[in-house]
């Protein structure tokens, strides 16, 4: 038996972390705000026109957009984590260059985890759903909402 002098070394389990989402706190939000008929992008990007969006917008859109489902906690982070920790990036999509295409480029979408320097694709394409008639409270923010749980999984386990 032990002494009782602390010298055995005890490891900690450290429970693994698992993204999550609730549409709840992003209707309770949007209700609140009185935008559910508001299109998104003149929610996100005030004044812009055009009828299909370029990559660099549908990257502000999409950093605001994570920024708010987890201010509202709508997605849930690592704890000790926020979403300043996380950029999304255009990349080269070589695998299936059909796929996407902004304003004749080949993107898809990326989230960087700041922290450890590596980056995860979205298994979704953003350009696709936030069109000028797309609304504050479409299916389209529930879509990009479980990506980002895949997408969040995957740098966890990086």
């Amino acid at each position: 038996m032990g002494s009782g002098k602390g010298k055995t070394k005890r490891v900690q389990a450290i429970p693994e972390w698992r993204a999550t989402h609730s549409m709840q706190p992003w209707d309770d939000f949007v209700m609140g705000q009185g935008i559910p008929k508001v299109p998104m992008v003149s929610y996100y990007l005030p004044g812009n026109q055009a009828d299909e969006l370029g990559i660099e917008d549908v990257l502000k859109v999409v950093t605001e957009l994570f920024q708010d489902f987890t201010s509202v906690g709508m997605l849930n982070l690592p704890q000790g984590r926020s979403s300043d920790e996380y950029e999304f990036v255009a990349v080269r999509n070589e695998a299936s260059p059909g796929t996407v295409n902004y304003n004749g480029g080949r993107e898809n979408v990326a989230l960087r985890d700041l922290r450890s320097n590596t980056q995860e694709t979205l298994d979704a394409y953003p350009a696709r759903w936030f069109t000028p008639d797309t609304l504050m409270s479409s299916w389209s923010v529930e879509s990009l909402a479980r990506a980002l749980v895949q997408t969040l999984g995957s740098l966890a386990q990086k």
